[in-house]
Parts: structure tokens; sequence; C-alpha cells
């Protein structure tokens, strides 16, 4: 997750200021450069924000087995973690790579011009939707759940602990009274 957003951050920023400071989303790049840098900021920006998305579902779910049941944790090896953090990249990668037939990047006047959603067909609105639905919304939820469980579990063992300290000085204080 800190690769992705070191990348999106070395990509993103740039850009981004560089579009503030000339009041336009003209890329100062010309040539073939431009136009592929154009097409793969646009689909590394994108596998960054999908990375981080599944970084965070995959953390969670760590911590989840570590406080839900610690006995299994052992069950999340390194070797586990290292696919975990491999089918990321290449979820993220194949999942994002429409990104880099859709958009159409031309050069008009030696200025790069990157445009997002003309001449767009239907199925990649629907392909945009799904995507949102599955890399955005389901982690938030997935997240939300394992880790309202997470809370339940803690109180719960909170409670029980409270509960065996109470009977357990309580028996220590009839004892020392008697």
């Amino acid at each position: 997750m800190a690769v992705s957003d070191l990348v999106f951050s070395l990509l993103a920023i740039p850009v981004y200021l560089a579009a503030v400071v000339t009041s336009s989303w003209q890329v100062p790049i010309s040539g073939i450069t431009g136009l592929v840098f154009c097409k793969v900021k646009g689909f590394v920006e994108n596998v960054s924000l999908t990375v981080s998305m599944e970084s965070l579902v995959w953390i969670a779910l760590d911590r989840f087995v570590a406080v839900v049941s610690p006995i299994r944790v052992h069950l999340i090896s390194s070797r586990s973690r290292f696919v975990a953090i491999a089918s990321t990249w290449f979820v993220a990668m194949t999942v994002n790579s429409p990104d880099l037939f859709v958009y159409r990047v031309f050069e008009e006047n030696e200025k790069v011009i990157y445009t997002n959603f003309e001449d767009v067909s239907h199925a990649y609105v629907n392909y945009a939707r799904v995507y949102t639905a599955m890399f955005q919304i389901v982690p938030f939820i997935v997240v939300t759940v394992l880790y309202s469980s997470m809370a339940v579990t803690i109180t719960r063992q909170d409670k029980v602990l409270r509960c065996t300290f109470t009977s357990a000085s309580e028996r220590s204080e009839k004892t020392a009274s008697d």
C-alpha cells in the first residue's frame, strides 16, 4: 500500500499542481512522450487507488483473524501475505486495463489533450459502475463489517474479563476476611 500511495503522489500531485498554476489541464509534455505519459498516468493513478482499497481489506481481514480467532492466526502465513500483495497488484492492473484503451489522447497545437468521457460506450459506463461497486462500495462495507465484529468481540471479551476479575477479587477478599 505504501508503494501505491507513493506512486500516486509522484504522478498525481505534480500534474495537478501544474494544472492549477497554468489554469489548464493540458500536459506540458509534447510529442509521443506526452501521449504515452497521459495514458500511463491515468492507468497508474487508478491502479494505485485500487491497490490501496484492496490493501485496506486485506489489513482488516488480517486484524479480524488476530482479534476474533487468535488461535487460528497461524493460518495467515508469510506466504499467504505475499500472495495477497501480489494478487492485489495483479487484480488492480487487470481491472483497470480498460482505461488504457478507452481514454482518448491526442496532440493539438503541440499540447497533449487527454479526454475522459468523449465517445465512451455504454459498455464502459457499465464497467465503471461495476468497478465502483466492487472496488469502492463493497470494500467499504467489508471493512466496516470486519471492524464492527472486532469491536463486538473485544467488548464481549472485556465483559468476561471484568466478571472474572471481579469474582476473583471477591474470592480473595472473602478469603482474607476469614
